[in-house]
């Protein structure tokens, strides 16, 4: 979607366009029409011909007369439904992980252990299947006494997941 060349539009398009924007006191022009849903954020999509367009890419360019092309729309206000030209800059790949990095919105995929909303057990549960794995219980038992699988079990023992805990 975002790497597409951008259409000619048409006034008729553009005026579609700023139709679906609400200028709000904070600064941002926020998209009300169509969002893309990705890890709960919510990208505006504006649809031309069939063919989705990052809304923030199509205001960059209406403003700008620039089509980003390979490069990424970034937002300054960090507010992923704005249009707002004055709050958009281009920016590569890396310039896009370095800006969700300094604005500690990488989610949960690098969170450890406990940290991680999708974990299932704790330290201090890790420790005690590690104990009594080492004891000879059985890692179907133990899955079963945890309420996880026994891949589960298999890897907190063989310290593939929860590699911190010792």
């Amino acid at each position: 979607m975002d790497t597409l060349k951008l259409p000619q539009l048409t006034r008729r398009d553009v005026d579609r366009f700023w139709k679906k924007v609400k200028m709000l006191s904070n600064g941002c022009w926020e998209w009300q029409a169509a969002t893309k849903k990705k890890r709960g954020e919510g990208h505006a999509i504006f649809s031309f011909k069939n063919v989705h367009y990052g809304a923030n890419r199509i205001a960059y360019y209406l403003y700008y007369l620039v089509d980003p092309m390979e490069l990424y729309v970034l937002h300054r206000c960090d507010n992923p439904p704005c249009v707002n030209p004055f709050h958009l800059f281009l920016g590569t790949a890396k310039d896009n992980t370095q800006d969700m990095l300094a604005k500690g919105r990488q989610g949960f995929w690098d969170c450890v252990g406990e940290k991680n909303p999708a974990a299932k057990v704790g330290v201090a549960e890790v420790r005690i299947i590690r104990q009594k794995a080492a004891a000879g219980q059985y890692q179907r038992s133990i899955a079963k006494e945890f309420g996880i699988t026994q891949s589960a079990v298999h890897l907190i023992v063989a310290r593939k997941i929860w590699k911190h805990v010792t």
